[in-house]
């Protein structure tokens, strides 16, 4: 019998979209032998999982598990069923957020590639009408554009994976599935609790593997529920300011790693300078509307990140081109 491990962090709102995502766990057309133990780690939220799953179960030989715990953001609540998990009992695990939902085949799909040989397997999702590998440059230099991506799966040493994450984050996490027993220490990084740990743990997983396998077919969809990413993405939002310093703590944590040279360092330490741009525009922002916020954001980049102080005096120059970008960007 094969075991994978699904683990879904659950912070919601609404009734619905938690029992649909597991409509999608249960709907996966599987090999025979192969069971999954999903684990629903609840993390405070405001619609307690328990709630939430009256009345939905999965068939056999599927185990359905709950666990309510501290809020500890999504990191925080995946390292939550990761530690659930025994590696002496689990092959495989993958990761569903619970707004998300799963192509039929995505496991089967991704068993075939573990099964042959790879450590760690991530496919395309779509958003919002388009393909999430859309964005990334490394899936385009290699695959061309969607719609016309060729060939159909790619593959990557741990070097090229952890170079590429480090640029953009490739995976998303709803579309991983790994070698578990081989890779169970792995954990995510929950003091990043608004971006990046999902990048960090990608990272680190990567660096133990010696296969890494990856497929353009759309397998899966990324959801609207509570979602940290586009809530702290909009102006008003009052954890905006800490999404971008996280941001920053991210790309402050790879200049103190060994595996980057000089070259590689160089470009993650300018890539932090259109982040300080925000980041002021935000601080000034909630100056205005809300003083806390600002204050709280200019304590925290004091303390956390002052290694970018250097470009507040350019951010603070080009500060007018960086709202008007914004205003293009949301069509105002």
């Amino acid at each position: 019998m094969i075991t994978i491990g699904v683990v879904i962090p659950f912070y919601q709102r609404e009734k619905g979209i938690l029992s649909k995502a597991l409509e999608f766990v249960a709907a996966q057309v599987l090999p025979e032998g192969v069971r999954l133990i999903v684990v629903v780690v609840d993390d405070s939220s405001p619609l307690p999982a328990q709630e939430a799953l009256e009345g939905v179960t999965l068939p056999l030989p599927h185990q359905l598990v709950t666990i309510r715990q501290a809020n500890g953001g999504p990191g925080g609540a995946r390292n939550g069923g990761l530690d659930y998990l025994d590696p002496a009992e689990v092959d495989y695990v993958a990761f569903l957020d619970s707004d998300d939902t799963w192509s039929p085949d995505h496991i089967a799909e991704a068993l075939k590639v573990l099964k042959g040989g790879a450590d760690f397997y991530f496919a395309n999702c779509g958003f919002n009408d388009v393909d999430s590998f859309s964005h990334w440059n490394y899936i385009k230099d290699r695959h061309g554009t969607f719609g016309a991506y060729a060939p159909e799966f790619g593959e990557l040493t741990a070097v090229e994976a952890v170079s590429a994450i480090v640029d953009e984050c490739l995976p998303h996490a709803s579309q991983v599935v790994y070698d578990f027993r081989r890779h169970s220490r792995v954990r995510f990084d929950a003091t990043f609790r608004q971006a990046c740990e999902d990048r960090l743990f990608f990272m680190d997983l990567s660096r133990e593997c010696d296969r890494i396998v990856y497929t353009t077919r759309l397998m899966g969809q990324r959801g609207k529920g509570v979602s940290i990413y586009d809530e702290t993405l909009a102006w008003g939002s009052p954890n905006a300011p800490n999404r971008v310093i996280e941001e920053l703590r991210f790309r402050q944590k790879m200049m103190s790693v060994s595996y980057f040279g000089v070259a590689k360092k160089l470009r993650i330490f300018g890539s932090a300078r259109q982040r300080v741009d925000h980041l002021l525009f935000l601080i000034l922002r909630n100056l205005r509307h809300n003083p806390e916020i600002a204050k709280a954001a200019i304590g925290r980049f004091v303390r956390e990140v002052p290694m970018f102080g250097m470009f507040l005096p350019v951010s603070v120059i080009s500060l007018p081109l960086h709202y008007l970008a914004l205003r293009r960007q949301a069509g105002l």
